[in-house]
């Protein structure tokens, strides 16, 4: 039930909404939490568990990708994926990497993504998984140097979820003249040239973007990778296996029923 406004605050008890909370050195673990009103989407019938991984790495995707209620470190817009672009996504096992192949082919893009051959919670290797998320090319990054797989390709955008400063070095023998290379880590040395533009960002939690994602969900057109369902008692061991890189999807903690 919506309870009241207070001070542009959404107090929520028990309604079936989606937020993106923010953590703090507090943490982010909680049973309630006070939201505000513009950060928050219903959950249109689906439950908690299917869309709880969708806020932080789909709204950091969808904003990568498209800008929507996103900008950059200087006001800038981010992304302008479209039917037709080129995108690389380096880290597609990544759930924000795995959102945003399914967001770009959504739109019409050709993708392509870097990818290793470990298995899934489910024993598929992850390559076998970026293929069935829609990707047109994968590239095992084990094996070959997507830079050099790929240069002269002329690709229309990279989208980095993985964080390699040497990754946009690399990028000027794949991006087109003007191309652009957004990534989700902060590379404070990196910059743009007059060929190629670079642009670190932080998602901006907005109600108009992650309903659209609720939405593509719904219809099936979205799927939110899930490496585990555990208790709040797990925390622990969940906090363990994030930070070990362990992971294949996001790690949703069940806080109460």
């Amino acid at each position: 039930m919506l309870s009241s406004f207070i001070d542009s605050l959404l107090l929520v008890l028990g309604f079936p909404c989606l937020e993106d909370a923010p953590a703090g050195p507090a943490g982010a673990f909680a049973e309630y939490a006070v939201a505000l009103a513009d950060t928050v989407a219903k959950r249109e019938g689906l439950s908690a568990e299917q869309l709880v991984g969708l806020p932080l790495a789909g709204l950091t995707s969808y904003q990568a990708l498209f800008t929507g209620a996103g900008r950059d470190f200087t006001g800038a817009e981010l992304g302008k994926v479209a039917a037709g672009h080129k995108l690389l996504v380096l880290g597609g096992a990544a759930a924000t990497g795995a959102i945003a192949i399914q967001l770009a082919k959504a739109a019409g893009a050709h993708v392509t993504t870097t990818a290793s051959p470990n298995k899934m919670p489910d024993g598929t290797s992850k390559i076998d998984y970026m293929k069935k998320l829609g990707a047109d090319e994968v590239i095992n990054y084990k094996e070959k140097d997507w830079s050099e797989a790929l240069a002269g390709k002329d690709y229309d955008q990279i989208y980095d979820c993985v964080g390699d400063a040497e990754d946009w070095k690399k990028a000027a023998k794949v991006l087109k003249k003007g191309g652009l290379f957004v990534s989700i880590a902060n590379f404070g040395d990196a910059k743009s040239t007059d060929s190629h533009t670079f642009k670190n960002f932080l998602l901006k939690s907005n109600s108009e973007d992650l309903s659209k994602m609720v939405q593509m969900v719904k219809e099936g057109k979205l799927n939110i990778p899930v490496d585990s369902i555990v208790p709040f008692a797990d925390v622990p061991s969940v906090l363990t296996k994030s930070m070990g890189w362990a992971s294949a999807g996001k790690l949703v903690v069940k806080v109460s029923e």
